[in-house]
């Protein structure tokens, strides 16, 4: 009864004044009587009182009672419980059965064993990208972010990527340098806890136009890194991080912004093979608002309905033309995936293309959000 909790018992009384030793259900070591089992009642009425001590987990001494002790030894008390439990015990299987037991178990090891595999892998290579959500959290600022933004950009493929202060002592300079292909990046890296102000802008211009004096070139470009509203999660924070007349201003003068968040969706991008580091490379030098879906990509339309599991997606196109064999991108939620556009109808009749305005049926092949977004590869 006491099957798998027997360490478990907690009890301040003990019954040896109060039933004879016949009542005794269970000792301690001191031979105190610290459980009983009384019998009530004649025939046709009939009862048992059972006191325990206190269990940590009294379901297992209940399990054990109800299931394996009562059912066998007052088997009257239970007609419809079970009967003949004793033929699932060891001494009493067969052969066979017993051999297929032994295969799921060993099966269930082996899997357990699996999972505790791929967990460890899981840790390990959350550790190994940890610069990459460091791009996104509450630390994200000072030489932490910086360092981040560093592994980063070697890891999608630059070659030579410079912390200014390792090489540059006295007036504060700029953060980063890319120094890749015979051209020359400035970097201003900036976490904030609100929105980027207009002190990070005027900060990168002065170190763009401080790099063309030193330099004596004139080709230096400015990529201003900010982890804005960084106390908050990634999809709760305003999108763009950037204000109208700060985008207007970095077209205006040459140079990109970018937010971590559009940096990592970059990143996860690159991972699935959707985009390359040449497609993450041009979007950072490319002057205005850095978008994660680079500018080759042209918005096609937002999904308005969906049929047969949501596998046919219905939506008005807003480019000017797509084609059958065109690539596209999905933007499910926070999830991006491609497809090659292989059927697709206007009015149930199926056509080879398709231009703006029309209400275009297109087969996604996997079920989709309404509301997600489509794009398509220009050639």
């Amino acid at each position: 009864m006491f099957k798998d909790c027997e360490s478990e018992a907690m009890y301040r009384v003990t019954f040896d004044k109060y039933y004879n030793k016949a009542d005794a259900m269970c000792r301690n070591r001191n031979y105190d009587i610290i459980a009983i089992l009384e019998e009530y009642g004649d025939e046709g009425n009939y009862g048992i009182l059972i006191i325990l001590p206190q269990f940590k987990d009294i379901y297992k001494l209940l399990n054990n009672l109800f299931q394996e002790i009562l059912p066998i030894h007052k088997p009257e008390l239970f007609p419809d419980f079970v009967k003949n439990v004793w033929v699932d015990n060891e001494e009493y299987i067969l052969p066979e059965v017993k051999g297929l037991i032994d295969t799921k178990e060993k099966m269930m090891r082996d899997y357990e064993k699996q999972i505790d595999e791929i967990d460890e892998k899981i840790l390990d290579m959350k550790a190994q990208y940890d610069y990459l959500t460091g791009l996104l959290t509450s630390d994200g600022q000072g030489d932490f972010l910086v360092n981040n933004v560093m592994k980063m950009l070697e890891y999608i493929g630059y070659n030579i990527v410079v912390n200014v202060d390792d090489i540059v002592e006295g007036n504060k300079q700029e953060d980063l340098r890319i120094l890749d292909k015979d051209r020359f990046t400035v970097i201003e890296v900036k976490g904030h806890n609100g929105n980027p102000s207009e002190d990070d802008c005027q900060a990168l211009l002065k170190y763009i136009n401080r790099n063309m004096r030193t330099e004596r070139r004139t080709d230096i470009h400015g990529i201003l890194i900010v982890n804005h509203h960084k106390l908050k999660a990634p999809l709760d924070r305003p999108d763009p991080a950037f204000t109208e007349q700060q985008i207007s201003d970095a077209i205006g003068d040459n140079y990109t912004l970018v937010s971590t968040w559009e940096l990592y969706k970059s990143v996860r991008l690159f991972q699935k093979g959707l985009i390359s580091f040449d497609d993450i490379d041009s979007g950072l030098h490319e002057k205005g608002l850095f978008k994660a879906l680079p500018s080759p990509w042209q918005f096609l339309g937002k999904i308005q309905h969906q049929f047969k599991d949501n596998t046919i997606a219905c939506f008005i196109l807003e480019a000017d033309r797509v084609n059958i064999g065109d690539e596209l991108v999905i933007e499910n939620g926070n999830e991006y995936f491609k497809i090659d556009v292989s059927e697709m109808q206007i009015d149930d009749k199926k056509v080879e293309n398709a231009k703006k305005g029309d209400k275009l049926a297109i087969s996604v092949g996997v079920p989709i959000l309404k509301q997600a977004n489509i794009y398509v590869k220009n050639k």
